[in-house]
């Protein structure tokens, strides 16, 4: 994973197709059999219903979908989605990766320690779809953005951020995560 990252910025037209069931599919569709995929989202740009869209969107494309930290920084964090053409579990040698991370003196971090865990579907079943013709994230942004402006809601950092990482940590406990078999 690397310190710098490039994402799309929700609010800015067009980019919610980039966050598309379809996008989502032709990308699939051009992976290797092992192929994944990782989209970067900005949780200091969305609430949790954006993030829960985007990913039960991407759930609705990749039979499996696994979370991860971009960083540790707990309000201005970025975080991934990594879509999995097929199921599988992290092969040893990527679990035993490190990490160079120069903005922390160049120590360097296991790649296992940004893993936040596997997502599922169902936690997923109350949100919609984003997709081209129904651009939800594209039409939601401004309000978000407004909203949070005015302090009536707040972005998915901190501890939003943290309660879910926890939450779904105790809905699937890593003993139980298929990926970390």
């Amino acid at each position: 994973m690397s310190s710098s990252a490039t994402y799309f910025l929700p609010w800015k037209a067009g980019t919610s197709n980039l966050y598309s069931l379809e996008h989502f599919q032709t990308i699939r569709n051009s992976l290797t059999q092992d192929g994944v995929f990782m989209q970067w989202l900005p949780p200091g740009q969305i609430t949790f219903s954006e993030f829960a869209t985007i990913s039960r969107t991407m759930l609705k494309a990749f039979p499996q979908v696994t979370l991860w930290r971009g960083d540790f920084s707990p309000n201005r964090s970025i975080i991934g989605l990594l879509g999995h053409k097929r199921q599988s579990a992290i092969h040893h040698t990527a679990a035993v990766l490190e990490i160079p991370r120069p903005e922390y003196n160049n120590a360097t971090i296991p790649l296992l320690a940004h893993y936040a865990g596997s997502l599922a579907a169902e936690s997923f079943s109350e949100y919609p779809i984003n997709t081209d013709d129904r651009p939800i994230i594209e039409y939601r942004a401004p309000i978000v953005n407004q909203n949070a402006s005015a302090r009536l809601t707040t972005y998915f950092t901190g501890a939003n951020l943290i309660r879910y990482m926890v939450k779904n940590n105790q809905a699937f406990p890593y003993e139980d995560d298929a990926f970390l078999t």
